[in-house]
């Protein structure tokens, strides 16, 4: 860093949050799971304690684990970081889309299947 002040770098998106990690000593970054499972970069990531006081790496099984018990309230909303079960991820977070089921507008059909296009792309080639 030329400041040595500054307290951060800000970077754009997974891939530039790890690119300037990985050229910055002792630094520490927050990547999503799929970034570093998608890119095989599964050495570079830690272990931390979760709140049950268990040490857990982030894999499927942890991140699932923080899911059970949850409650959504009126929005659908929920949150699943720092869950009490002892195998969870402490990290742990989730997305989701909500799509309407049927729908009797054409133009809406095709704008559907656009979507799903987008996200089949997404989840397999970001």
């Amino acid at each position: 860093l030329r400041d040595q002040t500054q307290k951060y770098v800000p970077q754009v998106g997974n891939k530039g949050v790890f690119t300037m990690a990985s050229m910055t000593p002792f630094s520490i970054a927050y990547v999503s799971y799929s970034f570093v499972k998608h890119a095989h970069f599964e050495k570079f990531a830690i272990s931390l304690y979760n709140k049950a006081g268990n040490l857990v790496s982030c894999d499927v099984k942890s991140i699932e684990a923080a899911i059970p018990g949850t409650t959504f309230d009126d929005r659908f909303s929920s949150d699943v970081s720092d869950s009490p079960n002892e195998y969870a991820w402490p990290l742990a977070g989730y997305t989701y889309i909500l799509i309407r089921k049927e729908s009797t507008k054409p133009k809406l059909c095709r704008e559907f299947w656009h979507a799903v296009d987008f996200l089949v792309y997404a989840l397999n080639y970001h």
